[in-house]
């Protein structure tokens, strides 16, 4: 089953509450946020309250997705603030710490990934009562991700740079989510970055079933049919 996540990057913030509430109107699945912290990615967004505020207005599924150095240090409180689902990243937990999006061979990303604790923090989301799931950046090998499949409900392919939308998807991400795809047939694959009415068939086709569509969805001149297309699909 394919589903909808409408980023809230690309909605009115001026009418937050209303374009929330229309989300869902509309057809998406999830409302997809996204968590940066200036340190981890260049850019800054919002915290638990944020997602606290925002929470009444709609009932679907809140897909967190935390772009941040540390994330469990706010994990709790995304959680008691609404959260259905919370993605870390992988990168967050390398033993030499960087910034996402920083290149390396498939060899030193994995044996630099500190497991024990990107597993025990998955774990805890779960105890928590959340969906947990696990995310890598375009320049992350997919290799990265296979130790924590037995973890996760989701993986969050990124398909641009983290830290800004709009930008455009890069092609060769699509080879990760094919790869994944092989690797376990039944699991929610994520991908978020330049999916629009170009990309799209490829994306579902390339065998990931969570949407992510900001500009998009928010910025359509008909957001429920741009919903009605994609679920069509």
């Amino acid at each position: 089953m394919n589903l909808l996540s409408a980023s809230v990057l690309a909605c009115d913030f001026s009418r937050l509450g209303e374009q929330i509430a229309m989300a869902e109107r509309c057809g998406s699945d999830y409302i997809h946020l996204d968590v940066m912290d200036g340190h981890f990615v260049p850019n800054l967004t919002f915290g638990p309250m944020f997602v606290e505020a925002v929470r009444p207005y709609a009932k679907i599924f809140f897909d967190v997705h935390m772009m941040v150095t540390d994330p469990m240090d706010l994990a709790e409180a995304f959680v008691k603030a609404g959260a259905d689902g919370i993605t870390i990243h992988a990168e967050s937990f390398r033993k030499t710490p960087v910034a996402a999006g920083t290149p390396g061979n498939v060899a030193s990303y994995v044996e630099d990934i500190d497991y024990d604790r990107l597993i025990a923090a998955l774990c805890r989301l779960r105890e928590m009562g959340v969906h947990p799931g696990c995310s890598i950046s375009p320049l992350t090998p997919v290799e990265v991700i296979r130790p924590v499949l037995p973890y996760v409900d989701m993986v969050l392919i990124m398909t641009v740079q983290p830290g800004y939308g709009g930008q455009k998807l890069i092609p060769e991400t699509l080879d990760k989510v094919r790869t994944l795809r092989e690797w376990a047939p039944d699991l929610n694959i994520e991908v978020d970055g330049g999916i629009n009415n170009s990309t799209l068939a490829e994306t579902l086709a390339a065998g990931a079933n969570v949407i992510v569509m900001g500009t998009g969805f928010f910025r359509a001149e008909d957001p429920a049919e741009a919903a009605r297309v994609f679920h069509a699909m």
